[in-house]
């Protein structure tokens, strides 16, 4: 996944050496010469870290398509987003998380828009699957079509997505 940015949020795609800074406030705040808030080593990586931090393949974490949020202005790591499962599956899983004080703003609206122009193009795919916040992808021209268990599956209204994004 390449660096992506809106108007007010850059996604930096994790790389070895990022996932590694990710265990440390300070090594992180290193690298990305960004504040970290304190908030931020409360969002759930117990289980992400680990898996991340124990595979040897460094192609695997090259061809991540997730990444750290950072908000522009503030200068400030703000969460985490990207697709999940990318090599596993013909649907893509899109999943995220922002400490408090940046939620409810439009940020995770507008950085998914960006994920979805960037990758439907790159995957010729037309589904996301588990979204965690239905809204969002409602707003990015998704249409439910089931709801299972703990998973929604959406499909791409391409004309909606078109209109309102520009999208194709």
């Amino acid at each position: 996944m390449p660096y992506l940015q809106t108007d007010r949020l850059t996604i930096i795609p994790f790389s070895f050496d990022l996932i590694k800074a990710m265990a440390n406030k300070k090594e992180l705040e290193k690298l990305l010469n960004v504040d970290v808030p304190e908030e931020f080593e409360n969002v759930q990586f117990e289980e992400f870290l680990p898996f991340h931090l124990n595979d040897s393949s460094v192609s695997r974490v090259s061809q991540s398509w997730e990444g750290v949020l950072i908000h522009t202005s503030d200068e400030k790591v703000i969460g985490t987003m990207g697709f999940k499962n990318v090599e596993s599956s013909a649907n893509l899983e899109v999943g995220y998380q922002l400490i408090p004080a940046y939620r409810n703003k439009g940020y995770a609206v507008e950085m998914a828009n960006a994920l979805v122009n960037w990758a439907f193009p790159e995957r010729k795919t037309d589904k996301v699957d588990h979204i965690e916040v239905n809204e969002i992808m409602k707003r990015l021209g998704l249409s439910r079509l089931t709801v299972e268990p703990y998973f929604v599956k959406d499909r791409i209204d391409e004309e909606k997505l078109k209109k309102e994004n520009e999208y194709m």
